[in-house]
């Protein structure tokens, strides 16, 4: 483990978000930082600070964090200039030894703010390159070059990132993998929901996901059903909603698994943890992907995962050929799901191993060790 920061008083962060909720993993990151060491505050800049600071009260408990919205003027032209302005009064209020800023606009508008300020600042990038659009890589473009670090969750987001901008900020770059919380494997009480079934008498097959065309949905579940011609058996769980899911509904009944198939709905982050308990494998079909913290918690959970051949996801879950598919294959994907069927030997030797290296590589505590270095080296330069 790094040595902690040697500071006197606790060390004022400051970090910039759009929103918080359950599935905002960088807010469970930023949160899990040491309290003796570090004096946490929030912005908000598109959500009604009361209710931001409901939902980690909720989330996270007696943690301590101060939390500042912005009222924001109905006026989308200027919404950028009107958070710069706004963040100029918070950072003069709060003054912060370091900004922390996330997610495009709120980048730029943080990173910019900060430097005028004088305050260093630290930019996390959440995603692949290649799934911004135009106008967010502009934004992430300002961001950086106002930025003292530039933090990927992956090495393949920071080689795609040190491939389009310049040598002078790819110096900038650092790497730090999302963080999970290990938690020991354990028997839950299944809620009365999956009564209709019998788990236990099922080879259970799920995933977490937002059911959006990037998640590619459709092609787990005709993978799917083709499993379930050679095999009979199977139920195939799938948590999360969005606006693919009457579409995806439908295709289960074309394919004749509607019945096999359990849309679960949006489920908090511990919900989908005790979901995890039930799986014999964990499937991500997503295109792509700049790291996948539910494939991680599925890893955490001593499951075996099958994934698409879409780095950095082979990379992460490091299961190998036997356990990545072509994007889109759903032949192939089902060819992947009968080996686990058939040998159990393999699918507990690989939910071991993934549990080893979620454990060694992904856990919160190596997540906050590597920001505390980051934010350590900025503030030793200043």
């Amino acid at each position: 483990m790094p040595e902690q920061l040697d500071i006197s008083e606790p060390l004022r962060i400051l970090a910039v978000f759009g929103a918080v909720d359950d599935t905002n993993i960088p807010v469970e990151n930023f949160l899990s930082l040491p309290a003796d060491s570090f004096e946490l505050h929030i912005v908000l800049c598109y959500q009604e600070e009361g209710q931001g600071e409901s939902f980690l009260r909720q989330a996270f408990g007696g943690r301590s964090v101060r939390v500042h919205g912005i009222k924001r003027p109905n006026l989308a032209q200027f919404s950028s200039i009107y958070l710069v302005g706004a963040l100029l009064n918070i950072i003069q209020k709060v003054s912060p030894d370091i900004v922390h800023v996330h997610h495009t606009r709120t980048a730029f508008a943080g990173a910019l703010t900060a430097r005028l300020q004088g305050v260093p600042v630290v930019l996390t990038i959440h995603s692949i390159w290649g799934n911004y659009s135009v106008w967010q890589r502009i934004f992430y473009n300002m961001a950086i070059f106002f930025s003292d670090l530039v933090v990927c969750n992956s090495e393949t987001t920071a080689s795609e990132l040190s491939s389009v901008v310049s040598k002078y900020y790819s110096g900038r770059l650092r790497i730090c993998h999302n963080g999970v919380q290990i938690q020991q494997r354990r028997e839950i009480v299944r809620p009365e929901e999956y009564v209709w079934h019998t788990l236990s008498d099922c080879f259970v097959i799920g995933t977490a996901a937002r059911l959006v065309s990037l998640k590619d949905i459709k092609t787990l579940i005709r993978g799917f059903a083709l499993f379930r011609e050679k095999t009979g058996d199977g139920i195939l769980l799938i948590a999360g909603d969005g606006p693919e899911k009457e579409e995806l509904q439908r295709l289960s009944c074309e394919l004749g698994v509607n019945t096999r198939v359990c849309f679960l709905g949006k489920l908090k982050r511990n919900e989908v943890r005790d979901m995890l308990q039930y799986l014999d494998v964990y499937v991500v079909s997503s295109l792509y992907e700049g790291f996948c913290v539910g494939m991680v918690e599925a890893m955490a959970a001593a499951l075996p995962v099958i994934t698409t051949d879409v780095a950095p996801l082979p990379q992460i879950s490091g299961c190998g050929s036997g356990g990545v598919f072509i994007p889109g294959d759903c032949t192939q994907l089902a060819e992947r799901l009968l080996l686990m069927y058939q040998r159990p030997d393999i699918r507990c030797s690989i939910g071991s191993a993934a549990r080893l290296r979620a454990e060694e590589q992904f856990s919160m505590q190596k997540c906050v060790d590597c920001y505390i270095d980051i934010y350590d080296e900025l503030v030793s330069v200043r």
